[in-house]
């Protein structure tokens, strides 16, 4: 059975201190991916923009997520993470 208090405190306890740190981040990605959103009139390239630049941002997202629940360092470059993994992101 799943135990929201246990999972709850377990979040609390993993974004101690890094709170404005993944919002800040978040909204690096959030901004990233809106300019690439700004291109979708465009019916070709904006699928490609979209599929280059917020599918990466967004892997990068997740990879930042786990990272912290996983206590590692977060660095600032983290949100290019994504990029290396492109190919593997893409699929």
């Amino acid at each position: 059975m799943f135990d929201r208090i246990r999972y709850k405190a377990l979040a609390k306890e993993r974004l101690t201190h890094h709170w404005s740190y993944l919002a800040g981040l978040t909204l690096i990605v959030l901004l990233l991916s809106s300019v690439s959103m700004l291109f979708s009139w465009i019916p070709l390239i904006g699928i490609i923009i979209s599929i280059f630049i917020a599918a990466p941002l967004s892997m990068s997202l997740n990879m930042i997520v786990k990272k912290l629940f996983l206590k590692e360092d977060i660095a600032v470059n983290s949100v290019l993470e994504g990029f290396s993994l492109f190919g593997k992101t893409l699929l």
